[in-house]
């Protein structure tokens, strides 16, 4: 078995696995797929950078793989891992529906919470989910959360967009009550769009506690390749460079 062996000879039985699958020299890189989530992934000048971007992007190079990202939304990005027409999904939190179609790593690229956003003047403070009983919600197309949040009904009736700056422009229009996001994907945003004065993420109870991973696509000797890319992302988070990339973005090591 693959998963057994040291990491150079998982990496040569791969290549060889992979030799025999057709896929070395099928194409020149992977596609890997995301949608615009920064701090984690979106693009600055025309380059994809981010926390999740140049941490993935740096241990694939590690292994030898070379691949490409592109962005679109997050719907599109998982219609396209599940027919097999994109090869990675970067930043995917686990769910029994992806677990269908999507090879995941033991170790996520990052790990993060969700939170609600409202107005400051609302003065709402979250204690526990009753709290969002009744609320408007907005929410961003295809995303899933954890089973907490995706069975209560004012999430499963959230009002839901493309992009979270359409979500908070809602929300300064009072249109909804309340905004779902990562927490310091929200807070990015939320310094981004000038709304620091405006809007802030609710204090109190932090829900959906998990990792964001590097997912691959169910094709032969993609399972193997997940797991080689779990080691080496290991070994990675131990390195000075791992330590650069975080301190660049002002994020804490996970």
């Amino acid at each position: 078995m693959i998963y057994s062996l040291g990491p150079l000879k998982r990496l040569l039985a791969l290549i060889v696995l992979m030799l025999g699958s057709g896929f070395v020299g099928a194409q020149d890189s992977l596609r890997i797929v995301t949608d615009p989530w920064p701090p984690y992934a979106y693009e600055h000048e025309g380059k994809a950078v981010g926390t999740d971007v140049e941490v993935a992007m740096a241990v694939l190079k590690k292994i030898g793989v070379a691949a490409e990202i592109e962005f679109l939304p997050w719907k599109r990005c998982l219609g396209l891992m599940k027919n097999k027409d994109a090869d990675i999904i970067l930043a995917a939190s686990i769910t029994e529906e992806r677990k269908t179609f999507l090879f995941y790593p033991q170790e996520p690229v990052s790990i993060g919470t969700t939170v609600f956003f409202a107005k400051k003047e609302s003065g709402m403070v979250l204690n526990s989910i009753d709290d969002i009983d009744q609320k408007r919600i907005g929410a961003i197309l295809g995303y899933r959360y954890c089973e907490e949040l995706d069975n209560h009904p004012s999430v499963l009736n959230a009002s839901r967009v493309g992009s979270l700056d359409q979500s908070f422009n809602m929300l300064l229009r009072d249109r909804i009550d309340l905004v779902i996001a990562s927490k310091d994907v929200g807070n990015y945003r939320v310094n981004k769009m000038g709304l620091f004065e405006e809007v802030r993420p609710l204090m109190g109870k932090e829900f959906c506690e998990g990792g964001n991973y590097l997912a691959f696509a169910k094709k032969p000797g993609y399972q193997e390749l997940a797991e080689t890319f779990s080691e080496a992302l290991i070994a990675f988070k131990r390195t000075e460079h791992y330590r650069e990339i975080m301190e660049k973005y002002r994020l804490k090591p996970y």
